[in-house]
């Protein structure tokens, strides 16, 4: 390869380093050519872009990052997973991912600028991810709101039976 076409792809990866909200380096030792590419389309799928870097060039390109302090883990094959999106959801994704292909393994991850091991990167997928978490927050707090509204309707429920009967009352009475 040119030393010009190095020098785009270092720039193109040190571009998706600082904008990414989280970087997965992972091994792909071991995987064959169809696994990849099925693993590549679920990635792909799941908003997450993952491609096989060498290292020098990855090495070169976290350089002035956060991701510098993945350096550390480039040895061997290395692929390289971008999530721009949701950081938990790259977690869930690759995780699951190294359940299905035995040979894929996830090697450490930057995540929202926190690095993380292989077992933090498993704990992280196990997390809710934004949207489910401002569900149960709704959930938490309509729940004692809803019970509130209910006891107010009863108690006007109550008092409108209570001056209808009185009305009733008086105007038989008259």
């Amino acid at each position: 390869m040119a030393h010009p076409e190095k020098e785009a792809i270092v720039a193109d990866l040190h571009d998706k380093l600082k904008r990414a909200t989280a970087v997965l380096l992972t091994e792909y030792r071991g995987l064959k050519a169809g696994q990849m590419t099925l693993l590549r389309r679920r990635l792909r799928e799941g908003g997450l872009e993952y491609r096989v870097v060498k290292n020098t060039l990855m090495y070169l390109a976290a350089q002035g990052t956060r991701a510098e302090a993945l350096c550390a883990s480039l040895e061997g094959p290395t692929a390289v997973a971008f999530s721009y999106g949701e950081p938990t959801e790259a977690a869930k994704l690759l995780t699951q991912a190294a359940k299905d292909f035995e040979s894929l393994k996830v090697r450490m991850g930057l995540i929202e600028g926190m690095v993380c091991d292989a077992a933090q990167v498993e704990e992280v997928a196990k997390l809710p991810g934004r949207r489910e978490m401002r569900g149960r927050t709704v959930g938490t707090i309509s729940g004692p709101l809803s019970g509130f509204l209910m006891i107010t309707q009863g108690v006007l429920r109550n008092l409108v039976g209570i001056l209808q009967a009185k009305i009733e009352k008086e105007a038989s009475a008259s």
